[in-house]
């Protein structure tokens, strides 16, 4: 019965893409956050970015998320059909890929960004998603010896498995296995399509972006687990991290969002202190009684259809 529904999933996915889905949650009392990762060839094509951003546009009001936010909190009629766009990480195919086609249809969105690492002047990687990459260049027995240093069992060498467990390590213990992982993969040389995809933006990409199309949120400083730091550090990460894109850009920094989603209580009080609202990675559409510092948000990737999809089946 399963593999039916599976098989059956994508066509049910695209008929009802033509209307019902869209139809379906304009209905619903509830607004709606897209995230957004690569988009790029090997990830999400911008050709079927676009058709998100004509599908979204055929129904919906797509906001920025200063606009998002001010109305749901004064309870505005039309907030059922808003949507606010979110990027994460800062990567460079956002200013290159996915601008020109914002800009092009006078859609808003926000760019999370981690100012120490555009510092790093463009074309750095996140830690996860690089050691991601070096990985995949490993065999098993490799993987073991990895997994085995890390303090996992040798049974779970899968690359996924390694990534979580080092985003839930300290930063110390991430950097010892980060070593162990390079000295590993030393003749390791990105492919053109993975620099496309995971290399982050500098300064000057950031500064070409039009101001009134494109807001800029914090990613942390250094894209780190909040909940494995101590308060300092994550007192660094969250509050520092506003101060340093405010100083490099001259403009003010209102929304935050959590690496990986991850948060507790001392993050969240941290976060609430410093930013108007922040984003989480809860996949949900966002109704009265959520909690501003922790919208959750619709995964954007993926085809038309199954985003159509997500608008009223937020897991999917």
């Amino acid at each position: 019965m399963i593999k039916w529904k599976e098989k059956l999933r994508g066509p049910i996915h695209r008929v009802a893409s033509y209307g019902f889905s869209q139809c379906k949650a304009a209905a619903m009392a509830a607004g709606r956050i897209f995230s957004y990762h690569a988009v790029c060839n090997s990830s999400l094509p911008a050709a079927e970015f676009k058709r998100h951003l004509k599908g979204l546009q055929r129904y919906f009001s797509i906001v920025s998320l200063n606009t998002f936010v001010e109305a749901y909190l004064c309870g505005d009629k039309r907030f059922s059909r808003m949507v606010a766009l979110t990027f994460d990480d800062g990567l460079r195919n956002h200013a290159r890929i996915v601008y020109p086609l914002l800009k092009e249809a006078g859609i808003p969105a926000t760019f999370f960004i981690c100012p120490s690492l555009v510092d790093e002047g463009g074309g750095a990687w996140l830690w996860n998603q690089e050691l991601r990459q070096r990985l995949l260049r490993l065999d098993a027995s490799q993987r073991c010896k990895i997994a085995r240093e890390a303090g996992l069992s040798e049974n779970k060498d899968s690359i996924d498995t390694i990534v979580k467990h080092l985003k839930q390590i300290s930063i110390p213990e991430r950097a010892h296995i980060a070593s162990v992982i390079r000295k590993l993969t030393l003749e390791f040389i990105p492919t053109d399509e993975e620099k496309i995809r995971f290399e982050l933006m500098g300064w000057e990409d950031i500064r070409s972006l039009d101001s009134a199309l494109v807001t800029i949120g914090s990613h942390t400083l250094t894209h780190p687990s909040l909940p494995t730091l101590d308060e300092k550090q994550i007192q660094s990460e969250v509050a520092d991290s506003r101060q340093a894109i405010e100083k490099a850009l001259g403009r003010p920094v209102d929304f935050f969002c959590y690496p990986n989603g991850a948060n507790d209580a001392l993050v969240l009080n941290c976060v609430k202190k410093c930013y108007q609202a922040a984003v989480t990675t809860v996949p949900k559409v966002i109704v009265s009684g959520e909690v501003r510092h922790l919208c959750p948000r619709l995964g954007g990737d993926g085809s038309w259809p199954l985003l159509a999809w997500r608008l009223h089946r937020p897991a999917a």
